[in-house]
């Protein structure tokens, strides 16, 4: 069976876009914020639900850490998946 193919959506292409312009690791919280600069009536679930959809895909890395946010990058090429991360999110080759 085929895997169901999901559109991408304007919403969609924008939170990649900018999660992918920026050299610092966001929480969902602070990529909605830059996100509403050109989707206003974005919601905080909808940044979630397409960072959660990246993540799954591989577009994206979520960054675990010891703090309570969840920090995410869309520039992976540089990051080993055997990588260590810091409560600043950011990663410490093993």
């Amino acid at each position: 069976m085929k895997a169901r193919e999901r559109r991408i959506t304007r919403q969609c292409a924008v939170i990649l876009e900018e999660l992918r312009k920026l050299d610092t690791h966001p929480t969902a919280d602070e990529l909605c914020g830059i996100v509403r600069r050109r989707l206003p009536r974005i919601s905080l679930g909808t940044v979630y639900r397409n960072l959660d959809y990246f993540v799954t895909m591989g577009e994206i890395v979520r960054l675990d850490s010891a703090s309570s946010s969840m920090r995410f990058d869309g520039n992976i090429s540089g990051i080993s998946m055997s990588s260590v991360f810091t409560a600043g999110g950011l990663p410490i080759p093993v």
